[in-house]
């Protein structure tokens, strides 16, 4: 699967000790095809090997793509901690950890909505986001960041 488009990402509280987003929840558009796919990645504890004192900290995430009527896929994505307008994107570094060779996957976000904006954006394009009953309502903290995004899986078609 080879998908180049677009995407929106909603990122949830609650938060973590770091102040990481726990969850995020998405849709990806194929640009050429039309096909969407959903967007599930909640944060992983993992402890970077690679990891220097010069690199930003980041946070991992276990992502999951769905074709909804086809394969799902699953891999982790790193995100710089404490930047709204941080990618989401793998590592070459993380594809014998996590059993993703030839994977690669790059969400580069160019708007975000905040708090209030960013509720209304769920409410219409994710209710499932908003009838939840352990999340706030009134849409602080809230966050949507979108984007262009790319993703291959490894596989030819």
């Amino acid at each position: 699967m080879q998908v180049k488009g677009w995407a929106h990402v909603c990122f949830l509280p609650p938060f973590d000790q770091d102040g990481n987003y726990e969850t995020l929840m998405g849709h990806v558009v194929d640009e050429k095809t039309k096909q969407v796919y959903g967007l599930k990645g909640e944060r992983l504890d993992y402890d970077d090997q690679e990891k220097n004192d010069c690199m930003d900290p980041q946070a991992f995430y276990r992502l999951i793509l769905s074709a909804y009527t086809q394969q799902t896929v699953s891999l982790v994505v790193r995100r710089d901690i404490h930047n709204d307008m941080a990618t989401l994107e793998t590592d070459p570094a993380d594809a014998t950890p996590f059993d993703q060779d030839n994977m690669s996957f790059h969400f580069q976000p160019d708007r975000v909505l905040v708090d209030e904006k960013a509720y209304q954006h769920c409410e219409k394009y994710l209710p499932v986001l908003t009838d939840r009953d352990d999340i706030s309502k009134d849409g602080i903290d809230w966050l949507v960041c979108l984007g262009s995004v790319s993703f291959n899986d490894g596989t030819v078609e």
